[in-house]
């Protein structure tokens, strides 16, 4: 997380021909990306405050009404894990959850993306076990308990 975004810092390509693409140093809004919202949802409230602010459409999905965006972000830190129903990019849906250091502070967030007409609602709802045990481990591994 920096400044109200997402910053790729690692990705593994999924094998299907058709995927979603990031690049590595690549920004998104972190209120349109799962693992943006994942982040998002933990920041201080000043922060959070100054990104809804600025709250812009990016596609047809984008939740740009601040009190429905504090809804999600509410949803996110209950449920720990966020999801991206084409928010950023139209076609790209997603699921992630945060990581956390042993000063239980998200240091970063780990998620699955992908099309959009593969990522239905049904198969993101089947990632979301997945996406947040692997989140917590690596938790576990930076320490936190």
């Amino acid at each position: 997380y920096e400044q109200g975004n997402v910053v790729y810092i690692d990705k593994i390509e999924g094998s299907h021909p058709i995927r979603a693409y990031t690049e590595i140093g690549g920004r998104a809004p972190a209120y349109c990306v799962a693992t943006g919202k994942a982040l998002l949802a933990h920041q201080t409230e000043d922060e959070i405050e100054r990104v809804l602010e600025g709250l812009e459409r990016h596609s047809p999905n984008t939740i740009v009404a601040p009190e429905a965006m504090r809804l999600t972000l509410a949803q996110v830190r209950d449920n720990r894990y966020a999801i991206n129903r084409g928010e950023w990019r139209e076609q790209v849906s997603g699921v992630g959850a945060p990581v956390w250091n042993a000063d239980d502070f998200p240091i970063a967030a780990i998620g699955i993306s992908g099309p959009a007409a593969r990522f239905t609602e049904e198969a993101l709802v089947l990632f979301v076990p997945m996406v947040r045990e692997s989140a917590e481990e690596l938790s576990r591994l930076m320490g936190r308990t």
